[in-house]
């Protein structure tokens, strides 16, 4: 059964509107003010808002105000109720986010008829989420097993080497066996914490949304290019392919974790899809309103065609290549940049060279 809040101040309206949705079947529960309105939603969290403009205390416009805020409740559906009824304050509750504007006066099939078509396009989008849902939980299902055994087949089989002849091995076998744990447990972590920052993607984007509404600038600069770029560059013993070329310094709208992220998943992308002696290089200039970012190896490539299908948990040519994790990067890069208002561009030639490009917004050009 579908929760409806009704907000409204005149009681004879209120109970017309609840009888007419309770005779439908509809769960109703009514509020005299904004404040009372507003409390009930954030408590109730309902289907649905009707709310008149109008009314003591705080204005229809600030409690939809406030819920567009809510993470909560910023996707529930508003239909204002008001007497005011000329373009202006229509235009004004529909560029606020209303959903629908009921004038005083309107026939109960008109009510009827408002509410039913939020409700079904509501109905709509959890389908849609639940289809997403079920979606994330196939992929998941194919993907993880053997992305996880893989490693922990290393930390169990190094370790058990290590426990059945520790003391007939030299001290240099004992290293490589620790540093080979150490990399196949790193390679473990890298693994979860992809799965953790997708399933926030794809599940959880109104908390993400909040984060963009912070509006976070961080600065970019070629230290924290050579800084991140060294780093992946060390753990593949790659330092020499590493080539930082002319980097502007700017600050871009997105958080330094988000950033990192980004950035180290594209480069880590550039050593592990090409082999020692080719290199990855990185710069980053000014391109009208938008910072880019390249990040450039030399590597297999993709074909036109595969770079459409590249999503999550999708990998290619697995059976001529060992490729590590689940297909995340790319996707988890994708998202980020467009959540916060950039993009990401694939440029390859297989077998050539691979340019991924990353556009994000500076703080100049906030539009």
């Amino acid at each position: 059964m579908r929760h409806i809040l009704v907000i409204e101040d005149d009681e004879d309206l209120q109970e017309l509107i609840k009888e007419i949705l309770v005779n439908q079947n509809y769960q109703v529960t009514s509020a005299r003010n904004g404040e009372e309105g507003l409390a009930l939603a954030i408590s109730l969290q309902p289907d649905l808002i009707l709310s008149d403009i109008r009314m003591p205390g705080i204005s229809g416009y600030q409690v939809l105000e406030q819920i567009r805020h809510h993470e909560k409740l910023r996707n529930t559906p508003v239909i204002f109720i008001s007497g005011l009824t000329d373009r202006e304050h229509l235009r004004l509750g529909m560029n606020r986010g209303a959903d629908d504007y009921l004038p005083k006066g309107f026939t109960k099939e008109q009510l009827l008829n408002s509410v039913q078509a939020r409700l079904q396009r509501l109905t709509s989008q959890e389908q849609e989420q639940l289809n997403q849902q079920n979606e994330f939980a196939r992929r998941l299902a194919l993907a993880i097993p053997h992305e996880l055994r893989t490693p922990l087949f290393g930390i169990s089989s190094l370790s058990s080497l290590l426990l059945d002849g520790y003391q007939t091995l030299s001290r240099e076998q004992i290293f490589e066996y620790v540093k080979d744990i150490q990399a196949s447990g790193d390679r473990l972590s890298a693994l979860i914490q992809n799965y953790v920052d997708y399933a926030e993607f794809y599940l959880y984007q109104p908390r993400l949304q909040a984060e963009v509404d912070r509006r976070e600038i961080t600065q970019l600069n070629i230290d924290l290019l050579q800084n991140l770029g060294g780093h992946i560059a060390k753990k593949y013993d790659r330092l020499a392919d590493l080539q930082i070329n002319e980097v502007i310094s700017t600050g871009l709208l997105i958080s330094p974790t988000r950033l990192y992220k980004v950035l180290y998943e594209l480069i880590d992308n550039g050593f592990k899809f090409s082999k020692p002696g080719q290199m990855v290089q990185l710069d980053a200039w000014q391109d009208r309103e938008s910072t880019v970012i390249r990040i450039s190896d030399q590597g297999r490539g993709l074909t036109p065609a595969q770079i459409s299908k590249i999503g999550a948990f999708q990998q290619f040519e697995r059976h001529r290549y060992e490729q590590q994790g689940m297909g995340l990067g790319l996707t988890i890069s994708k998202s980020l940049l467009e959540i916060f208002g950039g993009s990401l561009q694939i440029k390859s030639v297989p077998g050539q060279f691979t340019h991924v490009l990353c556009s994000l917004k500076s703080p100049l050009y906030k539009s």
